[in-house]
Formats: structure tokens, sequence, C-alpha cells
């Protein structure tokens, strides 16, 4: 198991959630209500990863809906699981993006690597804002440190097996839950024909969102050699980080992170060993 990871410490100066709504609303995604400019985050694009990657098939997108849209927006966003699913906004010198994150910790989220790191661009974001139960009462906080695997800045694979990576919260965020992770090696082939996949997608059915929305289906595939899940569940550019969720001990419980799709399939990085090893050393 490598341990070698690539660490940025990020802005945390702003710590109180007041300062970071007038942030926020400074740059208009935020009105002076303290609410989130649902229409100024729906225009926010995902990260994407570079185009040579899944190079075997034809790219269309980081994720992509294979056949009809099945998904179905999250009527409360207030209760487990999808309490802990969080929005990502990163800064990455004058663009934003959006993004899909889950708390692991109360201070700890995890997310693609893409989210928090652009080989595009070869440097990292500036910023990180995360947002819980943004449909109505968010919570707000910054990413005081990233940390993504050092194979996945040096391009070591474009199969997604290192696209994924660990926020540190300024300050944590204790009551909002947390979604119990598994390494998918342990779970059975008859758990993964009930996936579950909830985030903040763009676009959905045609139009632009800025809702939490979800969609269940089988996960085809489970690939021990590069640590990744296929399926044809649908998603869409901002999905990225997504928890991608199968009932394991009696309830919801990540497997692996949405990171990419084409035409064909729709794929995550599957929890392993190492990420699982990570989380638990990352303070």
């Amino acid at each position: 198991m490598s341990n070698c990871v690539y660490e940025r410490d990020l802005d945390g100066k702003t710590v109180t959630e007041d300062e970071i709504w007038t942030y926020l609303i400074s740059r208009g995604f935020a009105d002076d209500r303290g609410m989130l400019n649902n229409h100024a985050i729906s225009k926010l694009g995902g990260m994407e990863i570079p185009l040579n990657t899944c190079s075997d098939v034809e790219k269309e997108d980081v994720s992509a809906v294979i056949g009809t849209d099945t998904r179905v927006r999250v009527s409360d966003t207030a209760v487990a699981p999808y309490k802990s699913i969080v929005l990502l906004i990163m800064k990455y010198g004058d663009a934003w993006y959006r993004g899909t994150g889950f708390m692991v910790k109360d201070n700890v989220v995890l997310t693609a690597a893409h989210n928090l790191y652009s080989q595009e661009k070869e440097c990292p974001a500036d910023k990180v804002f995360i947002v819980a139960e943004s449909k109505d009462k968010a919570h707000v906080r910054c990413g005081g440190k990233l940390s993504v695997p050092l194979e996945y800045v040096g391009k070591a694979s474009d199969d997604g097996h290192y696209d994924w990576g660990l926020i540190k919260l300024n300050e944590p965020m204790s009551d909002i839950g947390v979604i119990n992770v598994a390494e998918a090696a342990d779970v059975s082939a008859e758990a993964l024909r009930d996936g579950l996949i909830a985030g903040y997608p763009g676009v959905v059915k045609g139009a632009e969102t800025c809702d939490m929305w979800q969609a269940e289906g089988l996960i085809d595939s489970y690939y021990s050699s590069s640590q990744t899940l296929d399926y044809k569940i649908s998603t869409s550019s901002g999905n990225s980080g997504s928890p991608v969720m199968v009932i394991y001990k009696g309830r919801r419980t990540a497997v692996g992170i949405h990171v990419m799709g084409s035409v064909a399939v729709n794929t995550a990085k599957a929890i392993d060993d190492e990420v699982t090893f990570s989380i638990n050393a990352f303070h």
C-alpha cells in the first residue's frame, strides 16, 4: 500500500459561516439572506478530466446519461444518507466549478481527485467551499487542506484508479452525520445489484438544476486490478465525487466515488484499503 499523497493547505482564514456567506454573496453565489443563488450555482459546470481519459470508448463527459435519464429529485436532503452528501464549489484562478462530495468524518469530505486537482491546469484548487443541506437551511465551510494521490498528479493511470481525494474542513459539521464506507472487495455481488448514486448534477433531463438528485440501478462490474466499478446509472457533470452506495450491514454504505463516464459506461473509483487508510490517517 502506498501512502504517497499530494497535500495542499488552502486559504482557511475565513472561518465563520457569516464570513463565508459574505464572500459567496460578493461573488454572486448567494443572496443577502444567506441562501444560495440557485440560478448562479446551476450555471456552474463540473470540473472535467482530460479528454484522453477512457480512450478506449468515445468520450462524452466526465459522467453521462446512458439511455433514459432515471434520476429523481431528492425531496428531503436533511435525512440520511442525503444530509451527509455535500455540494462543492471550487475556484481555479478566475473560474468557478461545482462538484459533489460526502462526509466520512465530521471534518473530512471524500470526493473525486479531479474536483481538487486539475490535471489539465496542473494545479490544485485555490478555494473549495463545502455546502450541506443546500436546498433549505444551508451550512457552509471552507476547505482547509486537500489531499490526492501523487499517482493522480503524475497521471499514472487514466482508468479512474487514483481519481479520489480528501478535503479537511476548516471547522467540523458535526450535525449532518457521515456516510459509512466499505471496501468494494468486501461487498457481495448480490449487494452490488442495488446501487444508489446521489449528488449535485448540473443538468437533469435537459434542464439546469441546483438540487440533489438520485438514481438507482445495477453496478455491473467490479475490477480488482484497476479498483473501479462500472454501471449505467444516470449521472452528469457535477456528479463527480458522488457516493456510489449499496446496502451493506443493514445501511446505505459507500463502496465507490463516481468519477467519469462515456457513451457506454459510467465509472467509480472503488473504495479500497488505500482509501480507507487515508481517511483514517488524514488530519
